[in-house]
């Protein structure tokens, strides 16, 4: 049995993962899907004073209260960083980190510096336009997409300023556990995408393992039983 925590992205919360947590617990492993502070069932909680040790807080404290060992880390898009910094501070209660489709940065960075400085830009000035100038506003998906049918009006605003920290990380971090990058193929020409791809391309440059899966930006949604099994085959005997 191996033992999982899965990590969401931006806008999101744990319930993203149920269709995935369901048939890994159907395979028999354990799974926690923790909601950071502020985001999903736990929105009534956003603040200013949300940090990027708030969310690290959130994160560790399933892992001792929980008990949890050899943990696989995943973490989904925008939280790409915040699971490199997990795994820098403690690789021992760790098995294997996995980013899925995710942001990938290096030592002395921040989140944001995983996209263009155009975009960081852009959503700033949407930051201080509406929200208060440390909140992301509450994504609206376009009608018919997946993000409207499978979100069905979950999806919260979410804190800024975490994403603004640096985040410490761990030179070669390889070197210290397993690490892989889960690359999503089907991708547009959106700023996120493209910064999704240069991750990619980076996280491989820094010795990690890279694995392709053929879906867009949310498998969880698109191809959740692909996905589980894909973790499982990560997790190893």
């Amino acid at each position: 049995m191996a033992t999982f925590v899965l990590v969401h992205g931006g806008w999101f919360g744990g319930w993203v993962w149920h269709a995935v947590s369901g048939e890994l617990r159907r395979l028999g492993h354990d799974v926690s899907t923790p909601t950071l502070t502020g985001y999903g069932e736990r929105s009534h909680l956003l603040s200013p004073a949300i940090s990027l040790s708030t969310f690290m807080d959130d994160v560790l404290g399933v892992i001792r209260f929980e008990e949890l060992h050899d943990v696989i880390l995943v973490a989904h898009s925008l939280n790409g960083p915040l699971a490199q910094g997990l795994a820098s501070l403690q690789p021992s209660a760790l098995k294997r980190l996995v980013l899925l489709d995710a942001f990938y940065i290096r030592p002395g960075e921040r989140t944001v510096d995983a996209f263009e400085s155009g975009f960081t830009a852009g959503t700033q000035a949407w930051v201080d336009a509406a929200g208060e100038g440390w909140f992301v506003p509450r994504m609206e998906p376009d009608q018919g997409s997946i993000d409207a049918a499978e979100g069905r009006g979950r999806h919260a605003a979410m804190p800024w300023t975490p994403y603004l920290e640096p985040v410490t990380v761990q030179d070669k971090l390889p070197a210290r556990l397993p690490c892989t990058f889960v690359l999503c193929t089907e991708k547009t020409s959106s700023p996120a995408d493209t910064a999704i791809l240069a991750s990619a391309q980076r996280a491989r440059e820094d010795g990690w393992d890279t694995v392709e899966l053929g879906s867009g930006h949310v498998p969880m949604w698109t191809i959740p039983v692909e996905l589980a099994r894909l973790l499982v085959d990560l997790a190893g005997p």
